[in-house]
């Protein structure tokens, strides 16, 4: 019995994870779901920071415009996280992901 109730509180698995994000960013529909989405990669790519080549052929797969808002989208995110000295993850690792705004938002900042 009490190895039944360990297997419920396993987390769930980080690509079927990934999927949801990707599909709640990619929606047809924009506002709320959309930006949650991105908030939701952000946090993953924090947490999982060994699926950041996963996320990014992912990325590659989309078209440049798309490609370019979601990488900008995540990099402000993490310039926020700096802003607050937010712990938690590699945060100052998400700028490997996005070597030319990184430079940009380490201008702002």
């Amino acid at each position: 019995m009490n190895g039944q109730f360990s297997h419920a509180m396993e987390e769930p698995d980080p690509d079927a994870k990934l999927l949801t994000i990707i599909g709640h960013i990619s929606s047809e529909t924009t506002g709320a779901l959309h930006k949650e989405g991105i908030t939701e990669l952000h946090q993953f790519l924090k947490a999982y920071p060994h699926k950041r080549p996963r996320v990014e052929k992912m990325l590659d797969a989309t078209g440049a415009a798309f490609r370019k808002y979601i990488n900008r989208a995540l990099a402000t995110r993490a310039a926020e996280d700096l802003e607050r000295g937010v712990g938690g993850g590699d945060t100052a690792g998400m700028f490997d992901l996005f070597p030319i705004l990184s430079k940009w938002i380490l201008i702002v900042l």
